[in-house]
């Protein structure tokens, strides 16, 4: 099921940009444009991977032709990569790309041409922001961080599987490697934890790959910002 919103503005969105911008005003300050422009966004909703074909991606093309979409919202209970990279490579404009409970299937082995379409669509895609409900594994972290390489915002939903330091620690390595402009994390956890930002910053990893920051949580998310 595919279908195609439009908002005339996104300032009420406290699920993704608001949650950041209400809790750190630098970000805020940043955000706030943004958040009120137009923004279109487009539904994939349980689909699974057999249905997607050609005819599928015409689809999603001729609703791109006729509308700007700016905002990607996947619903699916898994997907290859391969397919999430079509699927982005059909709406070039967008900047936000939400996720919600997907499974990743790995690329196994991907030909020379296929190889040759992600490092384009890696460094010409224009994505800011990104949010993760229920992830269970890094993979689908991985594979972001190495295609959204601008990214600025990463919101991601953390469960028992993967616990807030691993993740942490996974995202600020790949930030060294990878991406330098993400100066925003919002970890999301299962259950409130007093003791985590203590946790967190008495760590080593934190206090090695990361010189000047910020951290915070509230209720059971946790903020951290990261300055150049």
């Amino acid at each position: 099921k595919i279908r195609s919103n439009s908002y005339e503005e996104t300032k009420n969105d406290t699920n993704f940009n608001g949650d950041v911008g209400h809790n750190m005003e630098q970000v805020y300050t940043t955000t706030s444009s943004i958040m009120l422009a137009e923004t279109n966004q487009l539904d994939i909703i349980d689909l699974s991977n057999s249905k997607y074909n050609e005819s599928c991606f015409d689809t999603i093309g001729r609703i791109q032709a006729a509308v700007k979409i700016t905002r990607l919202n996947i619903i699916a209970s898994e997907m290859f990569m391969e397919t999430l990279i079509e699927i982005i490579g059909c709406v070039p404009d967008i900047d936000s790309l939400v996720i919600s409970s997907l499974e990743m299937i790995p690329i196994r082995c991907l030909s020379t041409e296929e190889a040759k379409t992600l490092r384009l669509l890696s460094v010409k895609n224009v994505i800011t922001k990104v949010r993760l409900h229920q992830m269970n594994d890094l993979a689908p972290v991985k594979f972001l961080l190495h295609l959204c390489r601008r990214m600025k915002y990463l919101d991601v939903d953390c469960t028992k599987k993967v616990l807030p330091e691993t993740i942490l620690r996974f995202i600020l390595m790949h930030k060294i490697k990878r991406i330098s402009r993400l100066p925003v994390l919002c970890l999301k956890i299962p259950e409130a934890d007093i003791d985590i930002v203590d946790k967190l910053k008495s760590s080593n990893d934190i206090e090695q790959l990361c010189f000047d920051y910020k951290i915070e949580q509230i209720g059971n998310k946790i903020y951290l910002r990261l300055f150049a």
